[in-house]
């Protein structure tokens, strides 16, 4: 089966806001431009298999059903609905922020 993938809102933001800090703070817009490209490769690999990634560590937010997919610092975090085809990728933070609470 062939999912349909679509990025909420507050994940397309914090994409931006994190390549801005990476290519404007630290003044390194290739790693910018890096990340971003690895982000969305994997992005877009969700639309066939999605739940092969594990559910997060976290019992509240595994309950709903979110996934988490590990990009170098990052974490993708997103849902699988099967009974429309659809990941919806809900948001995208630094693995050391506490997502656990910003989720």
């Amino acid at each position: 089966m062939i999912y349909h993938v679509k990025t909420s809102e507050a994940a397309e933001l914090e994409m931006k806001e994190i390549a801005d800090y990476i290519s404007d703070i630290l003044y390194s817009p290739q790693a910018a431009y890096n990340l971003m490209y690895e982000l969305r490769k994997q992005v877009r690999t969700l639309n066939q298999m999605p739940k092969r990634y594990a559910l997060v560590s976290d019992e509240r937010l595994a309950k709903n059903g979110i996934r988490a997919i590990p990009v170098k610092n990052y974490s993708i975090f997103y849902t699988v609905d099967d009974q429309t085809l659809t990941v919806t990728i809900i948001n995208v933070m630094h693995s050391g922020r506490d997502w656990v609470n910003l989720l």
